[in-house]
């Protein structure tokens, strides 16, 4: 009872001393009183010298309703302390699920998120939002932006290695309030182990279907102020071989069907194997973080918006190690040094960010009309210099574009935290500055014909030119108010940015002269305020938050058609959430019911051949649900959305006509589900196995069939989806095995997306691993 006099200096011992005491004496139910507020005292405290018993507990109570997150409010507190709904996948959850990838994961348990089809690259939908990639929700790693400066698209894919993962803390609204850019959807943070989390050295292996293969090596280890972590891991699949679809109305002229391929590759990582590796480094405040990520997607059909139809995978030549598809490597240096001065904390950082990025597309595969082929030419190649044989023998086949280009980005950052009152009534105030500065170099491209013969070109079909950007200026401030049991979370953030001076030629106007200069400047206020009453049960929050999402270099100096004038505004969201959550009214029950309004403003959307900003309106409701009881756990999420309201802006052209279901159908939006669910349970069996079912459901979504050549918008169907992905985990003293099916009906099903026609998806996956830990 006089646990709260004592300094605050030393009440994290006083406690922990409380607690190692009742639990020598065996008094269990104290022992985890005491340790529980020793978690509330310090939610960041990390069991190094405890007695292992003190260890688990402590791991117990972290992984359980006491979790505790920093990626809400730039400190450690509670999930329901957080400003916005917050889900926390933790490392035994996407052990359960079967998660492969970030991806798998965030689909598994966070409810709202669906997959968008993009030719074989993974994307997804939040909320019924997404865009050209993965280019609306932020990821970091460690508080490290993964986003790509040049795209804004962050890869979700075998690049991040699953075994280094900790936990992953996801904010399910805008959260620009504190992160700026592309924060419009939500924030996905990636949080990896520390050495104290492993204290050894641990190997896996992996092998699965479809030529799957995959190792990690992960070694730890905490000594007096030292800590290092550090992570490697490797996968390579061949893909699953499936009958393309070949759409005649977009063959014409003397193409016979027989010449094109049939097969395509769906999940194909091969070639060059995804990978990742990294070491995080503490020493006392001090921290280095250094990580390195590297995937290379095969695309099922040939470049979206050409003829999309199965190609020649193998018999094109390599290029850096690439067959055709999508590869990105990209690296990240952080270096962050934090220092408390008791109530008052400081924290300052540096970054570099390098990508390198190559998009090897097949645009004609096997022998086409030679019209197209001679459109083809027209725009890739240069007629004077190209051998007219060519054109007469093979008329169009084996024809590929290269596309590579690197970027670099340097951050600063820095802010200051302090703390006022007590826990009862008191607060902590943030206030934060961030410089960015951002260098491109030129898109390199290359033209591939007959399969293997390469063309350089040099002229004329440039892409985007070398350039760099004014530096980028931030200013954030937070302000955390307890009054008991109310809670008043505020923030606002300011982003400050003048784009880069590069002018370059309209593509839609005829006179050579038309010059446009994209001279401009972004400047964001992103505003929050949260309103939580925590009781004993029940927790309730009601939140308003800004975000926003600048348009990437990429898109603001690109000469591409696809990109229109008018896309370089910031697209914007509002959004209102109400949510309620309860715990302990029934044994091991959690729950979370979630309101939604949002409204988004100029947001970036594409057709086949154009971009087009929009505005929307969507309403929505997220359930959650976690029961653990005994050797029993069940986590389970629905999402339900609905379109309210929708105003396309399209820039005029003269073959296009306004079409008043351009990008959404039926209260829906294309390609999104109305409707998700997805639950994950899971039964111990003897304390050595653990059974796992992965359920996933996703309601019918529209597709808006637009046939390039024909003129004619159809909209199509997409039935509803039910996936049934099993799991067994064996765990030994220092062994572990596990055996998981993707997809174990072998459901055949297609999704739409950002590509010409919906693909194929993966069948029945299966992975057998086994893993020692020394």
């Amino acid at each position: 009872e006089n646990h709260s006099k004592f300094p605050e200096t030393i009440k994290n011992n006083v406690l922990r001393l409380y607690a190692l005491c009742y639990m020598a004496t065996d008094n269990q139910e104290m022992c985890k009183k005491n340790a529980m507020l020793l978690l509330n005292a310090n939610p960041g405290y990390t069991s190094v010298n405890d007695p292992p018993r003190f260890r688990d507990l402590i791991e117990e109570l972290k992984k359980g309703a006491n979790a505790t997150i920093s990626t809400a409010s730039l400190s450690n507190e509670s999930v329901e302390e957080a400003p916005v709904p917050v889900t926390v996948i933790t490392e035994e959850m996407i052990r359960a699920a079967g998660a492969q990838t970030i991806q798998d994961a965030l689909i598994a348990y966070v409810p709202g998120i669906s997959v968008i089809e993009i030719n074989g690259v993974m994307n997804f939908a939040y909320r019924g939002i997404y865009g050209l990639s993965q280019e609306k929700m932020l990821v970091m790693l460690n508080g490290i932006r993964l986003n790509s400066y040049y795209s804004n698209t962050a890869m979700t894919d075998y690049s991040i290695s699953m075994e280094k993962i900790k936990q992953i803390e996801i904010l399910r609204g805008p959260s620009s309030s504190l992160y700026g850019d592309v924060a419009l959807t939500g924030v996905v943070n990636i949080i990896t182990k520390d050495g104290s989390d492993l204290d050894g050295i641990e190997i896996n292996a992996g092998v699965g279907n479809f030529g799957q293969l995959k190792a990690s090596a992960t070694a730890g280890k905490h000594i007096y102020d030292f800590d290092f972590f550090v992570w490697g891991s490797i996968y390579r699949s061949d893909g699953e071989r499936a009958k393309g679809v070949i759409d005649t109305l977009l063959l014409r002229g003397d193409c016979p069907i027989e010449t094109l391929p049939e097969d395509i590759i769906i999940g194909g990582y091969n070639n060059k194997p995804s990978f990742d590796y990294g070491i995080n480094f503490k020493y006392k405040g001090l921290s280095v973080l250094y990580s390195s990520n590297s995937s290379k997607t095969v695309i099922p059909y040939t470049k979206s918006g050409l003829y999309f139809v199965p190609y020649s995978y193998y018999k094109y030549t390599d290029y850096f190690g690439n067959k055709p598809g999508a590869s990105y490597h990209d690296h990240n240096v952080k270096l962050m040094y934090e220092k408390d001065f008791g109530r008052l904390g400081i924290s300052v950082s540096a970054g570099y960010n390098k990508e390198q990025m190559i998009r090897y597309f097949v645009e004609i595969d096997s022998v086409v009309d030679s019209y197209s082929y001679y459109e083809y030419v027209y725009h890739h190649l240069d007629l004077e210099t190209f051998d007219s044989y060519y054109i007469r023998k093979y008329q169009g086949s084996g024809l590929a574009t290269i596309e590579q280009w690197e970027d670099a980005n340097y951050t600063c950052s820095a802010n200051t935290n302090y703390e006022y009152g007590n826990s009862r009534i008191g607060g902590s105030v943030i206030v934060g500055l961030d410089y960015s500065f951002f260098k491109a170099l030129p898109v390199e491209r290359n033209n591939v014909y007959q399969f293997t013969h390469k063309y350089y070109d040099d002229g004329g079909y440039k892409m985007l030119e070398a350039g760099s950007e004014e530096p980028k200026n931030d200013f954030y401030l937070q302000i955390k108010q307890h009054l008991g049991k109310f809670i008043i979370n505020s923030g606002l953030r300011y982003d400050y940015k003048k784009h880069c001076r590069l002018a370059f030629r309209d593509y839609w106007d005829e006179e050579e002269d038309s010059i446009i200069d994209n001279r401009s400047k972004m400047k964001e206020f992103s505003p929050r305020i949260s309103l939580i009453y925590m009781l004993n049960r029940l927790n309730f929050k009601f939140n308003y938050s800004k975000s926003f999402v600048d348009a990437p270099y990429l898109y603001r100096t690109n000469e591409l058609n696809t990109i229109l004038l008018g896309v370089v505004d910031s697209e914007k969201m509002h959004s209102f959430q109400l949510t309620a959550s309860s715990k302990k009214f029934v044994k091991g029950l959690e729950t979370e019911l979630n309101f939604y309004y949002n409204i988004g403003r100029r947001l970036l959307n594409s057709e086949t051949e154009f971009s087009v900003n929009w505005d929307v309106t969507i309403i929505g409701a997220e359930l959650v649900a976690k029961y653990d009881i005994g050797k029993f756990n069940l986590n389970a999420n629905l999402s339900f959305l609905k379109v309210q309201d929708y105003v396309p802006y399209v820039w005029e052209y003269e073959d296009f006509d306004d079409d008043e279901e351009i990008l959404t159908y039926s209260n829906t939006i294309f390609n999104v589900p109305n409707f998700t669910s997805n639950i994950v349970v899971g039964y111990k069996f003897f304390d050595k196995m653990r059974f796992n079912v992965n359920l996933y459901y996703m309601g019918r979504q529209y597709f808006k069939n637009d046939s390039y050549y024909e003129g004619d918008i159809t909209i199509e169907k997409i039935p509803q989806v039910f996936l049934v992905s099993p799991s067994l985990n064996f765990d030994f003293k220092h062994f572990t095995f596990d055996i998981s099916v993707h997809n174990a009906f072998n459901h055949k099903y297609s999704l739409g997306g950002k590509s010409v026609r919906p693909v194929q998806q993966k069948g029945a996956w299966l992975m057998l691993e086994a893993g020692y830990r020394f």
